[in-house]
């Protein structure tokens, strides 16, 4: 089945990428989110010290994690190009 926008039309293939990967995960490391996002790692890193990108530094290694809901979240307050 592929994607549907509200409007009927069909997604452009990076939204359906998006769609289809992220309701499968509840976190996503700060690399992960970057590569959703389109962005470097470098860059993703300055939007959580920003507080642009909510994200936790978690386990023994203390990785930066993302929720799912915080990520769509701003993803859909991006404005798209």
């Amino acid at each position: 089945m592929i994607p549907q926008r509200r409007d009927g039309g069909e997604l452009e293939d990076r939204e359906a990428e998006r769609a289809l990967v992220l309701p499968l995960f509840r976190f996503y490391t700060l690399a992960e989110a970057a590569g959703l996002l389109g962005i470097s790692k470098a860059r993703a890193y300055g939007l959580v010290h920003s507080g642009t990108l909510p994200a936790e530094q978690v386990g023994p290694h203390r990785q930066w994690c993302v929720d799912a809901g915080d990520l769509i979240a701003l993803l859909r307050s991006t404005p798209k190009r």
